[in-house]
């Protein structure tokens, strides 16, 4: 379930510093402080998608570590990150 795969990547990936669910439920985007930003398949448990993002590490430290920097769209085709200068970056869903 979606909530198992949620804990799961919770207890194994302590420097996680931003989470959350698509609209529907079927996708969880997760930033990690290495710069990592990883799209699970919540129905199946599939990594969908690795990218790293420049800079999100300095970001984190700077926040220490909110929980609020990464989210989907209400239509839930893109993820917003919030970067510590004040902008976003715009990433699309992959398909799967």
């Amino acid at each position: 379930s979606a909530i198992e795969l949620y804990r799961y990547i919770l207890y194994n990936s302590p420097d996680i510093i931003g989470v959350d669910f698509s609209p529907a439920e079927n996708l969880l985007t997760i930033a990690i402080n290495d710069g990592t930003l990883e799209i699970w398949n919540t129905e199946n448990g599939e990594l969908l998608s690795t990218t790293f993002i420049y800079n999100l590490r300095v970001i984190a430290d700077s926040f220490n570590a909110t929980y609020d920097m990464v989210s989907f769209n209400k239509e839930g085709n893109l993820i917003i990150v919030e970067m510590g200068d004040g902008t976003v970056r715009i990433l699309g869903v992959p398909e799967g």
